[in-house]
């Protein structure tokens, strides 16, 4: 076993993990679009409706208000561009906005 743990955590196998990707593959990934922003707002669209079915009352409200933050955010994200340093600011909020909704789903 100590062997086994010695080969797997060796200095060598962990330098090919930590190597840099080359720049064509990370510029691939960032210069694709994963989907188109009317995609993006049809499943956001989608998934609001699947959360505010389940709520009702002032628990709805609350999710509905959070929830419309996120789409504004989201819209802001898509206007903005992706090398735009204000669009890497609003991606963080809406990514904190998205956790501030799982933790209130949670607590309801």
């Amino acid at each position: 076993m100590n062997k086994r743990l010695e080969k797997i955590f060796s200095p060598e196998k962990l330098r090919e993990k930590w190597r840099k990707k080359p720049a064509s593959e990370t510029n691939k990934i960032q210069s694709t679009d994963f989907k188109k922003k009317a995609d993006i707002q049809d499943e956001f669209t989608r998934i609001s409706h699947l959360i505010l079915d389940k709520y009702n009352g002032d628990k709805r409200e609350i999710l509905k208000i959070l929830l419309n933050d996120i789409k504004k955010g989201l819209d802001e994200v898509a206007a903005t561009g992706n090398e735009n340093s204000q669009s890497t600011a609003s991606g963080f909020a809406v990514i904190e906005q998205i956790n501030q909704l799982e933790d209130l789903i949670e607590a309801f």
